[in-house]
């Protein structure tokens, strides 16, 4: 079955191992929690601003993590939870930084990282103590 997937795949991209879900386990989607990203330096010549303050409000409380890099590029990781506050695409990132939306959907960007929601354990179970006053 992997080999079937894979020819479905652009060259280069290969699964290596796939194993099936626990029943009952939750999808990718459900522990997704943000995404990182790696946003080339503008065509324009200017650098991106060194932080999001600039944003709009909604914009700007996407943004989990802003950082500038030493060739130019901007990496920033953006919520993927609508329940954990306000979401936002590349793109309306990119437009609200003042790019043209032709400019934005031009503009390279790489998707670096799934951040996944961590794993809760289960309350581990303390045995009731009873006191007993005579």
């Amino acid at each position: 079955q992997r080999e079937r997937v894979n020819s479905l795949l652009p060259d280069g991209v290969e699964i290596l191992d796939a194993r099936p879900l626990l029943p009952g386990a939750p999808s990718l989607g459900r522990l997704l929690d943000a995404i990182s990203y790696r946003i080339a330096p503008p065509v324009n010549g200017n650098g991106w601003p060194a932080s999001p303050d600039r944003l709009e409000d909604e914009l700007r409380s996407a943004v989990q993590s802003w950082q500038l890099l030493d060739d130019g590029s901007l990496r920033v990781e953006i919520n993927a939870r609508q329940e954990a506050g306000a979401t936002a695409s590349v793109k309306k990132l990119l437009v609200g930084l003042g790019m043209t939306e032709d400019e934005a959907a031009r503009a390279r960007a790489i998707r670096e990282k799934l951040v996944l929601r961590p794993r809760q354990k289960p309350a581990a179970k303390v045995p009731a103590v009873a006191e007993v006053v005579s």
